[in-house]
């Protein structure tokens, strides 16, 4: 029975996967980021088991991210459930798969193969500024990184004909690095991802909603906050026939401060944040002063914010089919049942009250305010959170787009690390908020961006792509303030 078992494995492998998860690292700040192209974020697999993938400082040797990634579903209209999450990378146990979705679905086509099997993009604002001032120099050479960026799907296997966002300065929808158009991102450095659902869902057994997913995490070099944050850009693009009226997007998050069987969560709705952080005051691996981490909503409100414990019993611990997915995505536990405030939100418990909530450990633990981990004396355990965004109406052929960050403090003890941030929060929101007028999520093509002499917007200020007032240089990108309050990303000329 066991060798049939590891056939139909085996066969469903090779009819419907690629084989090894492609991996790329993003690691231009402080920050270590491992990415994957099949849906799971910060975790690095190999031939025997998972490993974690967010290693914060760089160099130290020490995570605290062992897996994350994107859980999203919704009804249709006769009220059947579609859905696609991961938790870990495993093989032969995936939602999602690498590259584009194709309306022939034509992924063991040879040529999909060719183009999409490894579906991750990266380069940096330095490659790309180089390739503006020089593309024309004689003996150039486009480097990779510019040359493959994927503007254009290939639309004989039924790609997209539109994918990665690029500067198009001839308005003709043909990414050509040629004529010195080159990709459009954001931060010093980027990595584009691009998977689908489109195939059987062999982690949660959901119903395929034939979605395309693009995730754009990026990274700023910076002496502040920015130095150890990482920046996520996530569109969601609705390929098939089905619309969804309530589709709900979460972001799940294993995060294990250096340890993994010490830790506590909490969350603060306020400022669409949730958080890990140690028990104590001293780790297995971080050591004294561990510190706290977290990812914020930069784009849309929290619907709910929860959690759940590898080791703990049902309906308290991982989810399994595609139902408790869900359910976990609408604020319940994985058998339906709402949360409570306080104890360890499990109703029915004397440390429980009868008051619902949909954000579980919602105080604040360093100034003991409000129901935390601390106060309701919870044992530590192998913690992992969920935040759902807000829902949105998903139609039929249109997207939806968010913006999220992971973010890090370390600057005092464990309670002060999440005091500080919570401010390192609020910086990043403010950030985001400046940055927003060019982060245009509904941009699939950049217009033209090249300024010259003759423009006739009048600019009243330039700044760099921090935010921060700058003289611009030839050959540059950066934000350009216009007298209308309107605000874009150019790349300067003459």
């Amino acid at each position: 029975m066991k060798n049939y078992v590891f056939l139909f494995a085996f066969l469903a492998f090779n009819l419907f996967s690629f084989g090894q998860h492609t991996q790329s690292t993003l690691d231009f700040n402080q920050a270590s980021a491992t990415i994957l192209d099949e849906g799971v974020l910060f975790s690095q697999p190999n031939s025997s088991n998972l490993q974690p993938g967010y290693e914060i400082p760089k160099g130290s040797g020490i995570n605290a991210i062992f897996t994350a990634g994107f859980w999203m579903g919704g009804l249709d209209q006769w009220g059947q459930l579609f859905l696609a999450g991961q938790r870990f990378a495993q093989t032969n146990q995936n939602d999602f798969y690498s590259g584009p979705y194709s309306t022939y679905h034509t992924y063991m086509d040879p040529s999909y193969i060719a183009k999409y099997s490894e579906s991750i993009w990266s380069v940096t604002k330095a490659e790309i500024e180089f390739h503006a001032q020089h593309f024309q120099d004689p003996g150039y050479v486009i480097p990779t990184s510019i040359q493959n960026w994927p503007g254009n799907g290939d639309v004989m296997l039924g790609v997209a004909a539109q994918l990665a966002p690029f500067i198009d300065f001839n308005g003709n929808l043909l990414y050509e690095p040629q004529l010195g158009e080159f990709p459009d991102i954001r931060g010093d450095e980027a990595s584009y991802v691009i998977y689908n659902d489109d195939r059987p869902h062999l982690y949660t057994n959901g119903n395929s909603m034939r979605i395309e997913v693009h995730v754009m995490i990026y990274q700023f070099a910076s002496t502040d906050y920015l130095n150890e944050t990482t920046f996520m850009n996530l569109r969601i693009f609705n390929r098939g026939a089905l619309s969804f009226a309530n589709f709900k997007c979460g972001f799940f998050m294993d995060a294990d401060v250096g340890g993994y069987n010490d830790d506590y969560v909490g969350c603060d709705s306020t400022l669409n944040l949730m958080y890990t952080y140690n028990y104590d005051n001293t780790d297995s691996e971080y050591g004294i002063n561990p510190p706290a981490i977290g990812a914020i909503s930069l784009s849309h409100d929290l619907e709910n914010m929860s959690y759940f414990t590898s080791t703990s019993a049902y309906p308290y611990n991982d989810p399994s089919p595609a139902l408790e997915y869900w359910n976990f995505l609408n604020g319940m536990w994985a058998n339906g049942f709402g949360f409570y405030y306080g104890g360890q939100g499990h109703g029915g418990t004397a440390a429980t009250s009868n008051i619902p909530t949909k954000f579980m450990f919602s105080g604040n633990p360093y100034t003991n305010q409000g129901w935390t981990e601390v106060s309701a004396h919870n044992p530590p355990g192998d913690r992992r959170s969920l935040m759902t965004l807000e829902d949105v109406q998903l139609n039929s052929h249109t997207q939806t787009c968010y913006d999220l960050a992971i973010i890090y403090n370390r600057q005092g003890n464990h309670l002060e690390n999440v005091q500080g941030l919570l401010e390192v929060a609020d910086s990043i929101q403010q950030f985001y908020n400046v940055q927003v007028n060019y982060f245009n999520c509904d941009q699939v093509t950049a217009d033209q961006t090249e300024i010259s002499p003759t423009e006739t917007k009048t600019i009243i200020a330039y700044y760099d792509l921090l935010g921060r007032p700058c003289t611009p240089e030839k050959g540059k990108l950066y934000l350009i303030k216009y007298s209308d309050g309107s605000i874009e990303k150019h790349l300067f000329v003459d």
